[in-house]
């Protein structure tokens, strides 16, 4: 285990001191540590309810045998920096948030990792730094937010938006517009739509970095802290298997990252978005697959490049019979399902 160069031998003594100072006991200095890079802050939407994730991941951790450790990482709310000052420090992040996971993962010699995103360029940033590291590593997001609504009109962040456009050429007063504001978002989570976030994390999940689920179970829902759990299960898996980002995210041949880009286009509405965030954040045509046909995955079988349609049908199936998801021809989705393929 990587962790041995912190806790065995004689010169290891202060270090093993420290960690005792943590409240780690001989039994788990036995055990594999766990780095869980929780992105948690009270500013972005998304990121506001992930220590109930975080505490969900290192249940599942303990669970499985591990030592879960705890660090922070910081994000940013590309809406709330939005058309101001503020983005021009958005896309500049994800370099802090990749380099941060890959400090504090080396300088405390984790055996593994699960990272905790849930928006925009955090996602990114934190796929980033498990394709530097190459160690195991399972991602989990915090989940979309459940659409908005307002009479029999369901709405997203777009949504206000175009009110403001609506409000400034008069066709809605203020009270109107006030509406909008209140009801497009509901709940914490990514903002529900193929933005950046949702798009990032369906992304996660097709690569084989992130369980069924991952990009369609909404923040706000039991099973989403129950994917947390398994996901921190999962990690030790993973670990004993020594299943590393460079054994899923493989071939560096340009037909395959084609064909992959092709079926995001395909399947996933945004997918220049995501071309966006991943072709200049990530080693160059890093596609799924070994050109065998038997690509990896952290779901312990060869991905099926079939399942590369499944995150994104279940945000087409809806989420009760009553809720039935919508989209319109902005591609924007009003209805997350929380069924797993």
């Amino acid at each position: 285990m990587r962790s041995h160069a912190l806790k065995h031998g004689v010169a290891r003594a202060p270090h093993r001191s420290l960690l005792r100072a943590l409240g780690v006991t001989d039994a788990e200095m036995e055990r594999p540590f766990i780095g869980v890079a929780n992105s948690f802050s009270e500013v972005v939407p998304g990121h506001v309810h992930l220590r109930t994730i975080v505490d969900a991941v290192k249940a599942g951790v303990r669970a499985g045998g591990g030592v879960p450790f705890e660090f922070g990482v910081m994000g940013i709310c590309d809406g709330i920096a939005m058309n101001h000052r503020g983005m021009l420090y958005s896309l500049p992040s994800r370099e802090l948030i990749a380099d941060t996971v890959e400090s504090m993962t080396l300088a405390h010699a984790f055996d593994a990792l699960v990272l905790v995103p849930c928006c925009d360029k955090i996602v990114p940033g934190m796929l980033m730094a498990a394709m530097r590291l190459d160690v195991p590593a399972v991602m989990v997001g915090g989940g979309p937010m459940l659409a908005g609504r307002v009479d029999d009109q369901a709405l997203d962040l777009s949504s206000v938006f175009e009110a403001v456009g609506q409000h400034q050429a008069g066709s809605i007063d203020d009270a109107g517009l006030r509406a909008v504001e209140c009801g497009a978002c509901p709940t914490c989570g990514s903002c529900s739509g193929m933005f950046t976030a949702n798009s990032m994390n369906c992304l996660a999940e097709v690569v084989g970095m992130a369980l069924p689920g991952n990009g369609t179970i909404p923040a706000v829902y039991s099973e989403r802290i129950r994917l947390a759990k398994e996901s921190g299960a999962r990690v030790m898996d993973v670990l004993a298997r020594d299943l590393r980002p460079d054994r899923i995210l493989v071939l560096e041949l340009q037909d395959d990252c084609s064909n992959l880009h092709l079926k995001l286009h395909i399947l996933i509405p945004n997918a220049d978005n995501l071309t966006v965030r991943v072709g200049v954040g990530l080693p160059p045509c890093r596609a799924v697959g070994n050109g065998s046909g038997n690509a990896r995955s952290i779901y312990g079988h060869p991905a099926d490049p079939t399942d590369l349609n499944k995150p994104v049908q279940k945000f087409f199936r809806g989420f009760g019979s009553e809720e039935s998801c919508r989209h319109d021809s902005n591609l924007r989705v009003y209805g997350f399902s929380h069924q797993h393929p």
